[in-house]
Protein backbone atom coordinates (compact mmCIF):
# COMPACT_ATOMS: atom_id res chain seq x y z
CA UNK A 1 0.00 0.00 0.00
CA UNK A 2 2.82 2.40 0.88
CA UNK A 3 4.50 1.70 -2.47
CA UNK A 4 1.25 2.47 -4.28
CA UNK A 5 0.80 5.71 -2.36
CA UNK A 6 4.36 6.74 -3.17
CA UNK A 7 3.76 6.05 -6.86
CA UNK A 8 0.54 8.05 -6.74
CA UNK A 9 2.27 10.92 -4.94
CA UNK A 10 5.13 11.10 -7.46
CA UNK A 11 2.68 11.04 -10.34
CA UNK A 12 0.49 13.74 -8.81
CA UNK A 13 3.40 16.03 -8.03
CA UNK A 14 4.63 15.72 -11.62
CA UNK A 15 1.14 16.45 -12.91
CA UNK A 16 0.89 19.49 -10.64
CA UNK A 17 4.03 20.99 -12.18
CA UNK A 18 2.90 20.33 -15.75
CA UNK A 19 -0.56 21.86 -15.47
CA UNK A 20 0.36 24.87 -13.39
CA UNK A 21 -1.70 24.02 -10.34
CA UNK A 22 -5.46 24.21 -10.50
CA UNK A 23 -6.34 21.15 -12.57
CA UNK A 24 -3.76 19.07 -10.75
CA UNK A 25 -5.09 20.24 -7.42
CA UNK A 26 -8.61 19.17 -8.34
CA UNK A 27 -7.41 15.78 -9.57
CA UNK A 28 -5.27 15.21 -6.50
CA UNK A 29 -8.15 16.17 -4.23
CA UNK A 30 -10.46 13.71 -5.97
CA UNK A 31 -7.91 10.91 -5.79
CA UNK A 32 -7.04 11.41 -2.14
CA UNK A 33 -10.71 11.62 -1.21
CA UNK A 34 -11.15 8.33 -3.06
CA UNK A 35 -8.21 6.66 -1.30
CA UNK A 36 -9.10 8.13 2.08
CA UNK A 37 -12.85 8.80 2.06
CA UNK A 38 -14.13 11.48 4.41
CA UNK A 39 -16.84 10.55 6.86
CA UNK A 40 -19.89 12.75 7.02
CA UNK A 41 -19.50 15.90 9.10
CA UNK A 42 -22.18 18.22 10.41
CA UNK A 43 -20.26 21.41 9.66
CA UNK A 44 -18.25 22.17 6.52
CA UNK A 45 -16.12 25.31 6.25
CA UNK A 46 -14.97 26.07 2.74
CA UNK A 47 -12.75 28.95 1.66
CA UNK A 48 -9.21 30.25 1.31
CA UNK A 49 -6.16 30.64 3.57
CA UNK A 50 -8.13 32.51 6.24
CA UNK A 51 -9.94 29.24 6.88
CA UNK A 52 -7.00 26.98 6.12
CA UNK A 53 -4.46 28.43 8.51
CA UNK A 54 -6.24 27.46 11.75
CA UNK A 55 -7.89 24.38 13.31
CA UNK A 56 -11.60 25.09 13.41
CA UNK A 57 -12.47 22.00 15.41
CA UNK A 58 -10.41 23.44 18.25
CA UNK A 59 -11.66 26.99 17.72
CA UNK A 60 -15.30 25.91 17.77
CA UNK A 61 -14.80 23.25 20.43
CA UNK A 62 -16.44 20.44 18.48
CA UNK A 63 -15.28 17.40 16.52
CA UNK A 64 -17.91 17.42 13.78
CA UNK A 65 -16.20 20.16 11.77
CA UNK A 66 -14.40 19.70 8.45
CA UNK A 67 -12.69 22.34 6.33
CA UNK A 68 -11.72 22.49 2.68
CA UNK A 69 -9.52 25.52 2.09
CA UNK A 70 -6.11 26.51 0.75
CA UNK A 71 -4.05 29.62 0.20
CA UNK A 72 -4.66 31.55 -2.98
CA UNK A 73 -8.12 30.11 -3.63
CA UNK A 74 -10.49 32.39 -5.51
CA UNK A 75 -14.25 31.95 -5.41
CA UNK A 76 -14.22 29.98 -8.66
CA UNK A 77 -11.93 27.40 -7.01
CA UNK A 78 -14.11 27.39 -3.91
CA UNK A 79 -17.18 26.82 -6.09
CA UNK A 80 -15.48 23.83 -7.74
CA UNK A 81 -14.44 22.40 -4.36
CA UNK A 82 -17.97 22.80 -3.05
CA UNK A 83 -19.49 21.10 -6.09
CA UNK A 84 -17.06 18.21 -5.76
CA UNK A 85 -16.97 17.67 -2.00
CA UNK A 86 -20.39 18.49 -0.58
CA UNK A 87 -22.05 15.31 -1.94
CA UNK A 88 -19.36 13.23 -0.20
CA UNK A 89 -19.26 15.04 3.13
CA UNK A 90 -23.02 15.61 3.33
CA UNK A 91 -22.84 18.46 5.85
CA UNK A 92 -25.88 19.81 7.61
CA UNK A 93 -24.40 23.32 7.57
CA UNK A 94 -21.89 24.86 5.16
CA UNK A 95 -19.91 28.02 5.93
CA UNK A 96 -18.72 29.88 2.81
CA UNK A 97 -15.72 32.22 3.00
CA UNK A 98 -13.70 33.80 0.22
CA UNK A 99 -13.29 36.69 -2.17
CA UNK A 100 -10.17 38.52 -1.07
CA UNK A 101 -7.94 36.66 -3.54
CA UNK A 102 -10.37 37.50 -6.35
CA UNK A 103 -10.17 41.19 -5.49
CA UNK A 104 -6.38 41.11 -5.27
CA UNK A 105 -6.34 39.49 -8.72
CA UNK A 106 -8.62 42.16 -10.19
CA UNK A 107 -11.79 40.07 -10.40
CA UNK A 108 -14.84 42.39 -10.36
CA UNK A 109 -16.84 42.23 -7.14
CA UNK A 110 -20.01 41.52 -9.15
CA UNK A 111 -18.47 38.31 -10.51
CA UNK A 112 -17.48 37.28 -6.99
CA UNK A 113 -21.05 37.91 -5.86
CA UNK A 114 -22.35 35.77 -8.71
CA UNK A 115 -20.04 32.92 -7.66
CA UNK A 116 -21.48 33.17 -4.15
CA UNK A 117 -24.97 32.96 -5.62
CA UNK A 118 -24.00 29.79 -7.49
CA UNK A 119 -22.60 28.21 -4.33
CA UNK A 120 -25.69 29.12 -2.35
CA UNK A 121 -27.96 27.64 -5.03
CA UNK A 122 -26.06 24.34 -4.98
CA UNK A 123 -26.35 24.11 -1.20
CA UNK A 124 -30.03 25.05 -1.19
CA UNK A 125 -30.78 22.36 -3.77
CA UNK A 126 -29.26 19.83 -1.36
CA UNK A 127 -31.17 21.29 1.60
CA UNK A 128 -27.98 22.30 3.40
CA UNK A 129 -28.15 25.22 5.81
CA UNK A 130 -25.85 28.09 4.88
CA UNK A 131 -23.64 30.60 6.65
CA UNK A 132 -22.10 33.31 4.48
CA UNK A 133 -18.99 34.88 5.95
CA UNK A 134 -18.28 38.54 5.19
CA UNK A 135 -14.97 39.22 3.46
CA UNK A 136 -12.53 40.42 6.11
CA UNK A 137 -11.09 43.87 5.55
CA UNK A 138 -7.40 44.38 4.76
CA UNK A 139 -4.93 47.24 5.28
CA UNK A 140 -5.40 48.37 1.65
CA UNK A 141 -7.88 51.21 1.20
CA UNK A 142 -8.65 50.57 -2.48
CA UNK A 143 -9.33 46.88 -1.87
CA UNK A 144 -11.41 47.72 1.19
CA UNK A 145 -13.74 49.85 -0.94
CA UNK A 146 -14.41 46.79 -3.09
CA UNK A 147 -14.86 44.66 0.02
CA UNK A 148 -17.49 47.07 1.30
CA UNK A 149 -19.43 46.87 -1.97
CA UNK A 150 -19.24 43.07 -1.99
CA UNK A 151 -20.18 42.67 1.67
CA UNK A 152 -23.16 44.98 1.24
CA UNK A 153 -24.41 42.84 -1.65
CA UNK A 154 -23.87 39.63 0.31
CA UNK A 155 -25.57 40.99 3.43
CA UNK A 156 -28.57 42.22 1.43
CA UNK A 157 -28.85 38.92 -0.47
CA UNK A 158 -28.70 36.92 2.76
CA UNK A 159 -31.37 39.10 4.36
CA UNK A 160 -33.67 38.76 1.35
CA UNK A 161 -33.20 34.98 1.26
CA UNK A 162 -33.24 34.37 5.03
CA UNK A 163 -29.63 33.20 5.16
CA UNK A 164 -27.20 33.71 8.02
CA UNK A 165 -24.54 36.35 7.39
CA UNK A 166 -21.59 36.53 9.80
CA UNK A 167 -19.53 39.71 9.80
CA UNK A 168 -16.56 39.65 12.17
CA UNK A 169 -15.37 42.99 10.78
CA UNK A 170 -17.22 44.79 13.57
CA UNK A 171 -14.56 43.37 15.92
CA UNK A 172 -11.55 42.89 13.65
CA UNK A 173 -11.71 46.17 11.72
CA UNK A 174 -12.08 49.86 12.40
CA UNK A 175 -13.21 52.44 9.82
CA UNK A 176 -13.37 49.67 7.22
CA UNK A 177 -9.73 48.71 7.77
CA UNK A 178 -8.24 45.64 9.45
CA UNK A 179 -6.85 46.48 12.88
CA UNK A 180 -3.07 46.14 12.99
CA UNK A 181 -3.12 44.00 16.14
CA UNK A 182 -5.05 41.32 14.26
CA UNK A 183 -3.00 41.41 11.06
CA UNK A 184 0.09 39.48 10.00
CA UNK A 185 0.65 41.26 6.70
CA UNK A 186 -2.40 43.41 6.09
CA UNK A 187 -4.37 40.44 4.72
CA UNK A 188 -3.83 37.32 6.84
CA UNK A 189 -4.88 37.20 10.46
CA UNK A 190 -2.98 36.85 13.70
CA UNK A 191 -4.09 33.95 15.87
CA UNK A 192 -5.71 36.37 18.33
CA UNK A 193 -8.29 37.25 15.68
CA UNK A 194 -9.56 33.69 15.35
CA UNK A 195 -11.25 33.22 18.75
CA UNK A 196 -13.17 36.44 18.07
CA UNK A 197 -14.25 35.21 14.65
CA UNK A 198 -15.02 31.73 16.01
CA UNK A 199 -17.26 33.16 18.73
CA UNK A 200 -19.36 34.95 16.12
CA UNK A 201 -19.51 31.86 13.95
CA UNK A 202 -20.39 29.58 16.87
CA UNK A 203 -23.39 31.75 17.66
CA UNK A 204 -24.58 31.51 14.06
CA UNK A 205 -24.14 27.73 14.02
CA UNK A 206 -26.08 27.37 17.26
CA UNK A 207 -28.93 29.41 15.82
CA UNK A 208 -29.08 27.25 12.70
CA UNK A 209 -28.88 23.99 14.61
CA UNK A 210 -31.85 25.02 16.74
CA UNK A 211 -33.96 25.48 13.61
CA UNK A 212 -35.83 22.46 12.18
Amino acid sequence: MQKKLLTFSLFLNFLFIITGGILAYQFRLKLYRYLFPVKSKNILLIGDSLIAQENWSLLLGRNDVYSIAYGGAITLHILKNLTLQVPQIKPKICVIEGGINDLLAGVPEQRIFENYQKMIKILQEQQIKIVVQAVVYTSMSDINKEITLLNNKLARFCQENKLVFVDANSYLAENNQLKTQYSLDGIHLQYDAYPIWAKELAGALETLEDKP
